[in-house]
This record gives structure tokens, C-alpha cells and sequence, in this order.
């Protein structure tokens, strides 16, 4: 369990804690991390070789347009006009050569084969989540 998720539960009350605990111990859910899952998905995205060659399609596309990769991420207040007409080069570039289909269609792919080879994993969460939802409205009820 994550500090953070750990933070979360230590400041429920002491009967939802304990229930939280007990059905996620019951459920072999315990050690579970997230990060692991997503950490998996994307190196499956990244590895593909297609990918790679529509970043460099990208690449082109965006030189032919008169432009290097900029990230409009880190400013604040107006955005240059420049930067602008940059992002507008890349959504065109990445649309034209499909780089940001084929990384959707990648990373679903990967989360779909991830769900089924750990089918068993998703069902106890979904079962874990329901009963904690089921026993903590049992508790209101008291």
C-alpha cells in the first residue's frame, strides 16, 4: 500500500480501517502497487517499433513545418503567439501520421492484455471494493 493510501486509511475512522485492512488482506490484495502496472503498460508502448517510426514521421513533419518539439507545459500567463502556432504544428503532425492513434491504440491493447492475464487480480479488487462499500454502509447503519 502506498504512503499515501496508508495516510488516507490512518485518518478514517478505526472500524472502516479495520475493514479495509481485513477484506484487502482476505482478497490477497495487500503489496499491490499501481505504479508497477503502469510502469509495465507504458514500456510495452514504448518498445513498439512502429511507434517509433511514426515519431520520426513526427519529426519530419514538424521540421517541415518550421518547428521543434515544444512543450506548452511550464508556462504561465499568455502563451506566446509562437508557441501556439507550435502546438497547432504538432496536433497536425501528430493527426498526419497517426503517432497519437497508434499510441492509444497501444496502450489499450496493453491495459486489455494486463486485465486479462491478471483477471483474477481485477476480480478480487472488484469484489474487495464492493464488499468494503457493502460493510462500511453496514456500519452507518449501527
Amino acid at each position: 500500500m502506498s504512503d499515501a493510501a496508508l495516510e488516507v486509511l490512518n485518518s478514517c475512522p478505526d472500524s472502516v480501517s479495520d475493514l479495509y485492512r481485513e477484506i484487502f488482506e482476505e482478497k490477497g490484495l495487500v503489496g499491490f502497487e499501481a505504479d508497477a502496472v503502469d510502469a509495465e503498460i507504458y514500456a510495452k508502448v514504448v518498445a513498439d517499433t512502429l511507434l517509433d517510426e511514426l515519431y520520426g514521421k513526427w519529426q519530419m513533419c514538424m521540421a517541415d513545418s518550421g518547428f521543434g518539439y515544444a512543450s506548452l507545459r511550464g508556462y504561465s500567463g499568455p502563451i506566446p503567439t509562437e508557441t501556439v502556432e507550435q502546438a497547432l504544428a504538432d496536433a497536425r503532425c501528430r493527426s498526419d501520421v497517426g503517432f497519437s492513434r497508434r499510441a492509444i491504440d497501444l496502450q489499450a491493447a496493453a491495459v486489455d492484455a494486463w486485465m486479462e492475464e491478471n483477471l483474477a487480480t481485477v476480480d478480487a479488487f472488484r469484489n474487495a471494493w464492493a464488499e468494503l462499500a457493502r460493510r462500511s454502509l453496514s456500519l452507518l447503519d449501527r
